[in-house]
Formats: C-alpha cells, structure tokens, sequence
C-alpha cells in the first residue's frame, strides 16, 4: 500500500482512502475464498492452536509469558479477520477439528 505524501491533498487523501477500502475488500474475499479449501482450514486450525489464543498466557517465567501475549494476539487477530470474513467461520473450523 501506498502512503499519502500530502495529508494537505484532499484528492490523494481520498484516493488512498479508495486504495485502504479496495485493499481490505480484496483480503476479506481472498479470505472467504481460502475458508472454502480444507488444506486451508487444517492449517490455520493448527496455527490457531500453536497460538492458544483464548489460553491465560500468564507464566513465572516473563520471557515465556511475553511469548505466549504475542502469540495470543497473533491468533486473536487471525480470529478477527476469519469471523470478518465469516461470521460463523471460526466456530465452524472449531467443529471440524473435533470430527478429525
């Protein structure tokens, strides 16, 4: 993505604001389109688990625990943009994992 190089520009303002809107329209269709793939929905499940991100992250040990907060968030954020995606995404992928 590109970035404004004159916020005084209105035009190029709104013309990377059309870019910003055309970029996630297009994330959240390639998305939609990955969710159909099971070899799709397999890996990000395990990704999903490798990031516990619905798991206390609290640790004794603080390297560990600052660890297990950064990989919460990453997981966190994949959730967001499934369930944005498709609201009922996750929970789905949630369900076939259990009938694997």
């Amino acid at each position: 993505m590109n970035s404004v190089k004159n916020a005084a520009d209105e035009d190029e303002v709104r013309e990377m604001e059309r870019d910003e809107k055309k970029h996630a329209r297009n994330e959240l269709e390639d998305l939609r389109a990955l969710l159909k793939l099971p070899q799709f929905k397999r890996f990000i499940w395990n990704v999903l688990v490798y990031c516990a991100p619905l798991e206390d992250p609290l640790n004794t040990n603080t390297v560990l625990m600052a660890s297990n907060i950064g990989r919460g968030n990453v997981g966190r954020m994949i959730i967001a943009k499934i369930s944005d995606a498709d609201p009922s995404a996750f929970f789905k992928l949630k369900e076939e994992a259990k009938n694997v």
